[in-house]
């Protein structure tokens, strides 16, 4: 919890211009090492313009974070999670958000086949 609230305090964090790509993927490895190899794991990385201003450390922090719990809820069976980094282009008229701007973002998402029952929800 500590992590999650110190990632919203923007005088604590060292922000920086931060090529997630690169962070993933070494994420990814990190957590390939130390999750079970019943549970499978698969990376997509789908843009080549993934330069964000962020403290690196807390990304970092929030994947393996999201991956662990993820592993926890398939503990015993057999699973995968994959984690993806796309572009999307919004306009002005299909913003997803009202205080949105037009243009291209990145997201970044962790998905998993775990139940909901085994996060304790």
């Amino acid at each position: 919890m500590k992590q999650l609230l110190l990632f919203g305090r923007k005088s604590e964090q060292k922000q920086e211009i931060v090529m997630l790509s690169p962070l993933i993927k070494e994420t990814f490895k990190l957590l390939r090492s130390s999750i079970p190899t019943s549970i499978g794991m698969k990376l997509h990385i789908e843009t080549e313009s993934d330069a964000v201003y962020a403290d690196p450390s807390q990304i970092q922090q929030v994947i393996m974070n999201l991956c662990t719990n993820a592993a926890y809820a398939m503990r015993g069976t057999t699973g995968s999670i994959d984690i993806s980094l796309i572009a999307v282009t919004f306009g002005s008229m299909d913003l997803p958000e009202e205080h949105m701007q037009p243009g291209t973002y990145l997201v970044l998402s962790v998905k998993d086949t775990g139940s909901r029952h085994g996060r304790g929800g």
